[in-house]
């Protein structure tokens, strides 16, 4: 592939002399992440507000919105919502800092405005200064894993990237299995699963959930699920192509498995109580970005919408740390996706597999309760 190539080229130039580290920042959790997971600890001297892997280096962003006393997932969403039609940014970006630390190499994103600093932003910053900047905006799992190719490339670490990417598809195509499998004994009935990034308003995980979703055994469908779409299926197989030219490192025994995911959903959906009750999910996982599981709970408890499904009866609401778990595309979503085959598929194996890990409790109304008694005392 001609960008992935080209990014070598671009990489090497920019790569300091052997026996030098290069100096990588990272403006958004999941490019910590990934470096990490390459063995490029050392590499890093800059990372986000939000970067919780206990680096000792400078933070080079800070939060514009909700910084104040927390008034509720509601008003968090409309002061969001006032940033976006303002047209400023969502986060600020410390330039001089930025540009203090040096660096070789920054990765960005142009996925999500909301989510975290800009490419945008970071080019106009170091206008005028010999930095690669690398963007992120993966849609899916395969792009996931083309993003881990692609900064593998950027930083010199193409092997273990390679490594790497071929353990997570097998893990991947396993719990697709799996699921099939499973599927097969209930006689192709998926269990109906909603995915909520937010409660208030309800927001429905798009992008890479509803084909976690549908890999684990259950579906967002019709509710939010456009992952066997042709056009995805383009896109899916747009990557793999590419992928096979630009990366011959990469094993056709792990190329063949991408096209059998299918392809992203759309992005991520507000929709209101009526239609999540109408959807009636046998599971509700919660997953709000940058709230603890206490808060989660608590807001969670304070929504009405819950009380009506089928999975608030059967006990099937589950909260999870969703900054960690859902909202990072790294090596992470797979843990997440072999969680959420042991929920779907009441599969106790892959359960197990993540119990005594895995940041997540199940909802208790009763508790929730209790802490917001407690933080309105």
């Amino acid at each position: 592939d001609l960008k992935l190539q080209f990014l070598y080229l671009i990489g090497a130039l920019f790569r300091p002399a052997t026996g030098t580290a290069m100096r990588v920042i990272t403006v958004l959790p999941s490019a910590t992440e990934i470096m990490l997971a390459l063995g490029a600890r050392d590499m890093v001297v800059g990372v986000c507000h939000c970067d919780n892997y206990g680096l000792d280096v400078p933070v080079i962003t800070d939060r514009v919105v909700g910084t104040g006393e927390w008034q509720g997932s509601a008003a968090l969403d409309a002061e969001v919502k006032a940033k976006a039609r303002s047209g400023d940014d969502m986060y600020d970006l410390k330039k001089q800092l930025l540009r203090d630390c040096s660096p070789d190499l920054v990765i960005s994103q142009d996925l999500c405005a909301v989510c975290a600093v800009t490419v945008g932003q970071v080019k106009q910053a170091m206008e005028g200064y010999n930095v690669n900047v690398v963007s992120l905006s993966p849609c899916s799992l395969q792009d996931v894993l083309e993003d881990i190719m692609k900064v593998g490339t950027a930083i010199g670490r193409l092997d273990a990237a390679t490594t790497l990417v071929a353990d997570l598809a097998r893990r991947i195509e396993s719990v697709a299995l799996r699921a099939e499998r499973a599927l097969e004994g209930a006689e192709g009935r998926r269990r109906r699963v909603a995915v909520v990034e937010w409660t208030d308003p309800i927001y429905i995980g798009g992008h890479w959930v509803p084909q976690m979703c549908r890999l684990a055994g259950g579906t967002q469908a019709p509710l939010h699920d456009r992952s066997n779409d042709a056009a995805d299926a383009l896109k899916v197989e747009s990557v793999v192509a590419g992928m096979r030219r630009g990366l011959p490192g990469l094993e056709e025994d792990t190329l063949s498995l991408l096209p059998r995911w299918g392809g992203p959903g759309d992005k991520s959906m507000q929709v209101d109580a009526s239609q999540l009750s109408a959807f009636d999910p046998d599971v509700v996982i919660v997953v709000p970005c940058g709230l603890t599981l206490d808060r989660s709970h608590s807001e969670l408890a304070a929504a009405s919408w819950p009380r009506g499904l089928r999975a608030f009866t059967a006990g099937d609401i589950y909260v999870v740390d969703g900054s960690e778990m859902f909202a990072r595309p790294g090596p992470a979503l797979v843990d997440a996706l072999e969680w959420m085959a042991g929920v779907i598929l009441c599969d106790e194996a892959m359960a197990a597999k993540h119990r005594e890990t895995f940041p997540c409790t199940k909802f208790d109304a009763d508790r929730a309760a209790g802490q917001q008694t407690d933080a309105g005392a």
